[in-house]
């Protein structure tokens, strides 16, 4: 992967994990119900899933950050890789943890399969990655190739950036979170990076 998305990655992750350790109890439970325990929880798992050149079936928790009424319960994502290239993003979200009701995403590059364009779908495909149909909670009624939506992302760092505003929105949101964390990590030049980077890729109407 290349250096800057194994990077914004990892600052990001770190975030998550602390944030994911200070969540309720019974919303860890049940997260981990549905996901099987396969969720990163500290530092040293969050790098060997980053850094290892295969897919490791450990999904990583998202910061908690952006709208209060966001009208899910939390979200982790998975980087899916083969041979030490990205192949995928799953995006899992816990909309209802009472319920255990959740949805899931993929985020694909144009390389392969039938689309030709970078692209968000729907995904129930969750068993290859090692979860039992009765546990996750994403209804398999729903479509797993169609509709895919074109993002417009040339490489997986903007791919990435992508899935991060769409979890966190851009306004108050994923802005405020790139600076926050990297102003911990005291590098404010890599979060204006990273900035331009994902306002290249935004597209605003008028």
């Amino acid at each position: 992967m290349p250096n800057d998305l194994e990077d914004l990655m990892l600052v990001y992750s770190i975030h998550g994990v602390t944030d994911w350790n200070q969540a309720s109890p019974i919303l860890r439970m049940k997260a981990e119900e549905c996901l099987l325990n396969k969720i990163a929880t500290d530092e040293g798992e969050v790098e060997s899933v980053i850094n290892s050149p295969s897919t490791v079936r450990k999904f990583i928790p998202m910061p908690r950050h952006g709208p209060k009424q966001r009208g899910f319960d939390w979200s982790f994502f998975l980087p899916r890789k083969k041979d030490g290239q990205m192949t995928s993003l799953v995006l899992f979200i816990l909309v209802n943890q009472a319920r255990k009701d959740s949805v899931a995403f993929r985020f694909e590059s144009s390389a392969g399969g039938p689309h030709g364009y970078s692209h968000v779908q729907l995904t129930s495909k969750l068993p290859e990655l090692g979860l039992a149909a009765s546990s996750w909670g994403v209804p398999q009624w729903l479509p797993a190739s169609y509709p895919a939506f074109p993002i417009v992302a040339r490489n997986w760092t903007e791919m990435f950036l992508s899935m991060m505003t769409a979890v966190h929105g851009y306004n108050g949101g994923v802005d405020d979170l790139i600076k926050e964390i990297f102003q911990q990590a005291e590098r404010l030049n890599d979060a204006q990076k990273y900035m331009e980077v994902l306002n290249s890729v935004l597209v605003k109407l008028d």
